[in-house]
């Protein structure tokens, strides 16, 4: 199989040109796979096809809950525990329709990003102390970067469901 890889701009900061790149590939005859190392989405060699996607991030999500967008002609691409994307072929009904189940979907998020935000907020605070204080400066960087990786991949997100949480609520108003 032959496969490409391409960056995307992150679900939580524009979603709307992530699901742009994942069709221009597939019309290019690439579908998405996966997520490849460092940070990229993976694409398989296929035929062309011209496919909408969307994406939710459910929590554990069930046969059931697979089900209920298959039968509306969404077909699963990738479901991990916390996050799905979802494909089909243009003029499918979206995923969301509504805008409070949007609001409700970056409410939920930003719930759970909120938790994990703390914890990695208080590690890398307590990482850059010990590396300013504490240690040589070899050490001090690894200490740094091992403590900025988590912060950075809750905090951001976090920051980019709240922009689309506000955007959406004010839609409401």
């Amino acid at each position: 199989m032959k496969y490409k890889r391409r960056i995307g701009n992150g679900l939580a900061f524009q979603p709307e040109k992530d699901m742009e790149l994942f069709r221009k590939m597939a019309k290019e005859g690439y579908h998405l796979c996966g997520f490849s190392k460092i940070f990229s989405y993976k694409f398989e060699k296929g035929e062309p096809k011209d496919y909408i996607f969307s994406y939710t991030a459910i929590n554990n999500p069930d046969d059931d809950y697979i089900a209920y967008f298959t039968d509306a002609g969404w077909e699963p691409v990738m479901c991990y525990p916390n996050f799905q994307i979802f494909r089909a072929l243009p003029g499918t009904e979206p995923v969301y329709t509504d805008t409070e189940t949007l609001v409700d979907f970056y409410r939920e998020e930003l719930g759970r990003y909120s938790k994990y935000s703390i914890g990695t907020t208080i590690f890398f605070i307590i990482s850059c102390y010990l590396a300013l204080n504490f240690f040589n400066n070899t050490l001090s960087f690894i200490l740094y970067i091992i403590g900025l990786i988590p912060f950075v991949f809750t905090v951001l997100p976090l920051l980019g469901f709240f922009y689309y949480y506000r955007k959406y609520t004010s839609q409401l108003k």
